[in-house]
């Protein structure tokens, strides 16, 4: 915090390190202070800390401790917003990330890997999955930006789509009766999601088609599927990918089509590694310092680049 955290208050304050890279934007900035995420605290439920972090920072909701199906949180900020105002854009809001994660099992000392990895909530139950590939945001967003495919070619893609979303519906359904309790919650919730695409699909299709900015081109596409992206908390293209994910955001509101994005840089316990930041090291067993210099040093440079 040290690092963070100016030593005077007032707009003549000096910037620390943490802080040096928005030196250009000094005078249009305001660093609080002061506040605490209370929710992420223990608070009688013992160990969790990461997993309490990633789903209390936007939701200001102590998680219930389960690693089953009866999760329990709140609504995000994030969604709270587009709830508002999300009706003035072709997307209410788009949640964006850089590694997948998981939405089952036990990840955090008896809690659900659905805390660890999902910043967005969607409401009590329903986390809202982050997209991290960047060449399929761009295709959400500007009709798979290819300007060869006709009209007719764009409905009859779109209509697949949706004809997998009804069979996938109605398998489900099918499912309903024949489960006991808590499997019918978790397939409730997941119906809901499946909804929820369903509404986006309808969405993305309404209005004019949308162009991309000018200059703007669809993104290579490089190798998402390595076992260190899509299953593990880390990245071994990060300093590419990451740049990406932020293009994607900045083309987002510069055409407008929404004004609510989530992009967490990780998730919660994430080992990525920085050697472009001249810290090769994870991040996560370089926070937990304990007041060693050396850590220190190198969580500051992290810090710094991200």
């Amino acid at each position: 915090m040290q690092n963070w955290t100016p030593a005077t208050v007032g707009g003549d304050f000096e910037l620390t390190p943490i802080l040096t890279p928005l030196a250009k934007f000094r005078d249009r900035m305001m660093v609080i202070s002061g506040l605490a995420c209370e929710k992420a605290n223990a608070n009688g439920h013992g160990p969790g800390d990461h997993a309490r972090a990633m789903a209390a920072y936007l939701t200001g909701v102590q998680p219930r401790k389960t690693e089953g199906a009866n999760i329990h949180l709140g609504i995000s900020a994030d969604q709270a917003a587009a709830d508002k105002i999300g009706y003035m854009t072709r997307f209410s809001s788009l949640e964006l990330g850089i590694t997948e994660g998981q939405s089952v099992g036990r990840c955090d000392s008896g809690y659900s890997c659905a805390y660890l990895h999902n910043l967005s909530w969607r409401n009590d139950t329903t986390p809202v999955v982050k997209d991290c590939i960047p060449q399929s945001v761009f295709d959400r967003m500007f009709a798979n930006g290819d300007p060869n495919e006709t009209a007719e070619a764009r409905v009859r893609r779109e209509e697949k789509k949706k004809s997998i979303l009804d069979f996938v519906l109605s398998d489900a359904r099918d499912m309903q009766g024949k489960v006991g309790i808590n499997d019918k919650r978790k397939l409730d919730e997941y119906l809901a999601a499946i909804r929820e695409v369903e509404i986006r699909l309808s969405k993305a299709n309404e209005g004019p088609e949308v162009k991309p900015p000018e200059g703007a081109q669809r993104p290579e596409a490089f190798d998402l599927n390595t076992k260190k992206l899509g299953v593990s908390s880390s990245s071994d293209k990060y300093d590419v990918h990451l740049p990406l994910m932020i293009d994607m955001m900045v083309l987002a509101f510069q055409a407008d089509l929404t004004r609510v994005i989530t992009l967490p840089f990780a998730d919660e316990e994430s080992n990525q590694t920085y050697p472009f930041a001249d810290a090769n090291v994870p991040h996560h067993g370089t926070s937990h310092h304990q007041g060693d210099p050396a850590k220190m040093a190198l969580l500051a440079k992290i810090n710094i680049i991200t």
